[in-house]
């Protein structure tokens, strides 16, 4: 991904600071990229799981209320991912997150809806549409490769 990727004029500056072991949800190793939209920053979360951290975390969420989900697979990077799109009560579309599991490792990138300044005013965050957001992630890649 870099240490930049442009959406829609906007910015993302990353990756920031990794968050890893408990700071990341079922253990893990996770990065941030961020940008600026006015009155909020909006973002993109990469995390990447042990084999056993992944199917640790799948059993968590599958025991839990998580809102409604659609589930399909995509390629991105010329690989079979899993994107999740999960519907909420203010936004069409409250997260997008994409699964891609090389074997012992398992990637996942989320995004979130943020609320915006009015009622009627677009969706600040651009990565929460699919085909931007797949599109961003076909530039994903596992090192060395």
């Amino acid at each position: 991904m870099g240490r930049e990727f442009g959406v829609d004029g906007v910015r993302f500056l990353g990756p920031s600071v990794a968050r890893f072991g408990d700071d990341v949800e079922g253990g893990g190793l996770g990065v941030d990229y961020l940008a600026e939209r006015g009155f909020c920053c909006v973002g993109l979360k990469i995390v990447m799981y042990s084999r056993g951290a992944w199917d640790l975390i799948e059993s968590k969420r599958a025991a839990g209320s998580d809102p409604p989900v659609e589930s399909k697979t995509v390629v991105v990077g010329g690989r079979r991912a899993e994107l999740r799109t999960y519907h909420g009560s203010f936004h069409p579309i409250s997260s997008q997150f994409l699964i891609i599991d090389y074997g012992g490792t398992v990637v996942e990138a989320r995004t979130g809806a943020v609320i915006p300044l009015t009622p009627t005013a677009a969706q600040p965050n651009s990565l929460i549409d699919e085909a931007t957001f797949l599109a961003v992630l076909e530039h994903l890649r596992r090192y060395p490769e």
